[in-house]
């Protein structure tokens, strides 16, 4: 397997974990209150908007070519470390 569709495999596993972890925590809101309320809304609107960039980031990767994945593989393996850093900066905050 090309490392393309090995990045594109993970980076889909990724997403869907993802999907999975943002509805658990959109079911906490309707729980809170006031400014924490407001504040994990914010969050979960940023983390739903790096998600949609990295699937966006997906479709590209799956419409590639192993000559152009040359081209791009740095820029798009850097991309989605830092979607995972995010992630787990964002989780870390509210999985207390």
């Amino acid at each position: 397997m090309e490392s393309y569709q090995k990045l594109a495999a993970e980076m889909e596993k990724q997403i869907k974990n993802w999907q999975k972890q943002v509805a658990s925590m959109q079911s906490m809101i309707p729980n809170m209150d006031g400014d924490m309320k407001k504040q994990f809304d914010a969050q979960l609107q940023t983390m739903q908007e790096n998600m949609n960039q990295a699937s966006e980031q997906l479709a590209e990767l799956q419409s590639v070519n192993q000559d152009a994945w040359k081209d791009i593989e740095q820029g798009a393996m850097k991309a989605f470390e830092q979607w995972q850093k995010g992630w787990l900066n964002a989780m870390s905050r509210y999985s207390k």
